[in-house]
């Protein structure tokens, strides 16, 4: 095979590489806001008490779901905030025990987003393998940043170190929903494994070009 043959086929190679760095990194952002990002589960020992009274004896009054961030700014936050903005001002005031973690948790998930914005740009427009894959292991470590971030979030929720009658200032709220709804489960959901899991795969991706790129490099000859 002549050496421009050879030269148009590494070519080709390495924009298909890069193409298929640019579309993982690409997908982070979907995934992120499209995907369902928190997984919980509220208990009611009064819901349990009902369903136990009608010969439900299967219902253990838990509901579960989903938050992606689609949902949370289409129908939660959009929404609350129409009806009540003093609310949410007042949710996060008393939520101070809480207030860095979630900072935090709010600050590495940024820093995912934005670390694959660099590493598609990169892959668009170098030919760079050093630095997609590391800024691939910076994004793998945001997200496991992140995941340690918002442990320290639900821990305190979930083991009833904060009751949800704690973010709320009405003294009837405060009285009656500790009996309605506490948090048992609350855990980052597909959307921060498919995260982890397409950083992973750009740092393997990228690490393995750049092996096989050291590899096909001519040894210097000994004079």
């Amino acid at each position: 095979m002549s050496k421009k043959s050879k030269k148009l086929r590494a070519d080709r190679t390495d924009i298909v590489c890069r193409i298929i760095t640019a579309l993982l990194a690409a997908a982070v952002p979907v995934v992120a806001y499209f995907m369902n990002l928190i997984y919980y589960v509220v208990e009611s020992s009064v819901f349990k008490l009902l369903s136990q009274l009608q010969g439900n004896t299967e219902d253990d009054g838990s509901t579960y779901g989903y938050i992606s961030l689609h949902y949370f700014f289409s129908e939660i936050l959009t929404k609350g905030a129409k009806e009540n903005k003093d609310a949410w001002t007042g949710i996060w005031n008393n939520a101070q025990a809480i207030h860095v973690p979630l900072i935090l948790t709010a600050v590495f998930f940024a820093l995912i987003i934005i670390t694959a914005v660099i590493i598609l740009f990169v892959s668009i427009f170098s030919n760079s393998k050093k630095i997609p894959l590391c800024f691939a292991c910076f994004g793998l470590v945001c997200t496991i940043g992140m995941f340690i971030a918002f442990r320290q979030v639900s821990i305190p929720l979930t083991d009833g170190t904060i009751s949800l009658a704690s973010f709320f200032e009405s003294e009837l709220a405060q009285l009656i929903l500790p009996y309605v709804a506490s948090i048992s489960v609350l855990h980052l959901s597909s959307a921060w494994v498919m995260m982890l899991l397409i950083y992973t795969a750009i740092a393997l991706w990228e690490g393995a070009q750049l092996l096989i790129t050291a590899g096909e490099k001519p040894k210097a000859s000994k004079q």
